[in-house]
């Protein structure tokens, strides 16, 4: 029996969640998906504010969408989340998430203590001695984190991981061969945008930048003094046309 993955979406107007079976070797297939609306402020882009609200809207997601577990997987990727290139040496997976606490201290704008780090393997850094890997150093505020986590226990869902967003964007145009070579992916949100670099579907490159489509509606409305609905209208109007 295929083992099913539901994935969570959390924005600042909607959740989102989709289930899926196999994997990117096997061509995963796509079983059921679902969203609904979150009350305004409830959320911003992957990140809870207003847990109660953002519960019951997960209790009425898995209701209607009628999903077979209570196992999600989560995404995050806002500006409290930190990914940049950062190199460190050849060692074992446990011993190097013992150390990176120590390595990257200095790194970070805020204490290391407040953060989630990981650390994504890119390749071996050639003629360095000793080894020495080059890879993508993920740094996520340990509350935000911890919040989501608990608003998925409050609404009777249980995190199986936790995912940076771009990665599972990337992920999501494998199966289909679009990602053979060196190409820029941009995902444009609703007021997060991410930028990705990958080779052969490896990322080298990831930025998070705190501005999206609604925030070019803002723009508009500004300017024009026209209602929220005419200006996105407009917006798309110039947009396509």
């Amino acid at each position: 029996m295929a083992t099913h993955t539901i994935g969570l979406d959390i924005s600042a107007r909607r959740i989102l969640a989709a289930e899926v079976s196999g994997s990117i070797a096997r061509k995963p297939t796509l079983h059921r998906v679902h969203a609904v609306d979150l009350p305004e402020g409830a959320a911003r882009d992957s990140e809870v504010i207003d847990v109660p609200a953002v519960s019951n809207a997960l209790k009425q997601l898995w209701r209607e969408g009628e999903f077979k577990s209570k196992r999600v997987v989560l995404g995050v990727g806002n500006q409290r989340v930190l990914v940049r290139d950062h190199t460190v040496p050849l060692m074992p997976l446990a011993q190097l998430q013992q150390a990176l606490p120590y390595q990257v201290a200095d790194l970070l704008p805020v204490p290391v203590t407040e953060t989630i780090l990981d650390f994504y393997p890119v390749a071996e850094l050639e003629g360095s001695d000793p080894p020495q890997v080059q890879g993508l150093l993920v740094a996520a505020i340990k509350d935000s984190i911890e919040t989501n986590v608990a608003t998925l226990e409050d609404a009777g869902l249980r995190a199986s991981g936790v995912d940076l967003s771009p990665f599972g964007m990337l992920r999501s145009l494998m199966p289909g061969g679009q990602l053979k070579g060196c190409h820029t992916v941009v995902y444009l949100g609703a007021r997060t945008t991410f930028i990705v670099v990958a080779v052969d579907g490896t990322p080298r490159f990831v930025r998070i930048v705190p501005a999206g489509g609604e925030t070019i509606t803002d723009a508009v409305e500004d300017l024009t003094g026209l209602e929220r609905d005419a200006a996105e209208a407009l917006k798309t109007t110039i947009g396509i046309d």
